[in-house]
């Protein structure tokens, strides 16, 4: 009755869910990128909203919003605002390296994620693209870090 389709690859189901994130040792670099892609993403998130609800209180007058600054003037708070940098400046031009790749604006679009995913980092022009982008985040770092250390002597 129907033609019998010819498969070009053997497609097995993904039964990790969210376990398969953080779960197999056989990670390349594409997935460590995806996986603090999202946890960035998160994390950043999180950081959005606790910033609108602390700064919020001002809302409650001027002694509330000096109190609740006054808690936040401490060298943990410094620590995770570096860590907030750090984690926004990967998630930006990290998320600039997908779009660029995703839309094949500079490379051939990837294939289709059919499981078991195929790596599309393997062609040396997408891995030296990958790099760089890595490497100019750690440039743009690098003067933030600067200045938090002046800061903090």
């Amino acid at each position: 009755m129907f033609a019998k389709r010819e498969r070009k690859y053997k497609s097995t189901p993904n039964r990790l869910g969210v376990k398969g994130w953080y779960g197999s040792l056989k990670y390349n670099m594409e997935k460590y990128l995806y996986l603090l892609h999202r946890i960035t993403g998160v994390g950043l998130a999180a950081f959005v909203i606790l910033h609108v609800i602390l700064m919020s209180s001002r809302m409650f007058g001027e002694e509330a919003y000096h109190q609740i600054h006054g808690l936040l003037m401490n060298p943990y708070t410094d620590i995770g605002m570096v860590i907030v940098t750090a984690a926004l400046l990967f998630h930006g031009f990290n998320g600039i390296r997908l779009l660029l790749h995703e839309y094949g604006i500079l490379f051939v679009r990837p294939k289709r994620p059919v499981y078991p995913y195929r790596v599309s980092v393997k062609s040396s022009g997408v891995r030296l693209f990958t790099i760089l982008m890595i490497i100019l985040a750690v440039l743009f770092f690098i003067p933030v870090l600067y200045e938090y250390i002046i800061i903090w002597w």
